[in-house]
C-alpha cells in the first residue's frame, strides 16, 4: 500500500513538472570593459613589475629577467628610499598565463612593505 502511494505522489509530480511553463532565463548586461587613462600623481613613484606567461619577473621593463630575492630586494630599497611625502606604487602587470601563486606572491610582499599596488592582467606577447 505503502509503495502504490509513492509511485502515485511521483506520477503526479511528473506531471506537474510535464505541464508546467519554463519561463525564458532573463539576459544578463554585462557591463562594457574600457581602457582607463592612467594620470601618475606628482607625488607618487611607480613601480612596474610583469611576470610574463613562463613565471619570469622583469622589473621596470627591464629584459633581465629577475628572481623573486631580487623583487624583494628591490622593493624593499624603494620603500626605503622614498621621501616621506613620496608614496610608493606598485603595478603588477601580469600575463594572462601567469601563475596566481607568482602574483599572489608580489601582492603579499607588498601588503608586508605598506605599499600600494594594482594589477594589470593582459596578454603579454613580448617585452
Amino acid at each position: 500500500m505503502i509503495l502504490r502511494l509513492v509511485d502515485i505522489v511521483l506520477l503526479v509530480l511528473f506531471g506537474f513538472i510535464s505541464v508546467a511553463t519554463i519561463e525564458d532565463q532573463k539576459r544578463i548586461e554585462l557591463a562594457d570593459a574600457h581602457e582607463v587613462i592612467e594620470q601618475q600623481a606628482q607625488d607618487r613613484r611607480m613601480v612596474t613589475l610583469t611576470i610574463d606567461a613562463w613565471g619570469d619577473f622583469f622589473i621596470e621593463g627591464n629584459l633581465n629577467e629577475a628572481s623573486l630575492e631580487e623583487v624583494a630586494h628591490y622593493l624593499e630599497m624603494e620603500r626605503n628610499l622614498a621621501g616621506t611625502e613620496e608614496i610608493v606604487h606598485v603595478r603588477i602587470r601580469a600575463d594572462r598565463a601567469a601563475k596566481m601563486e607568482n602574483i599572489k606572491w608580489i601582492a603579499n610582499l607588498c601588503d608586508e612593505l605598506d605599499i600600494e599596488k594594482s594589477l594589470v592582467v593582459k596578454r603579454i606577447t613580448s617585452e
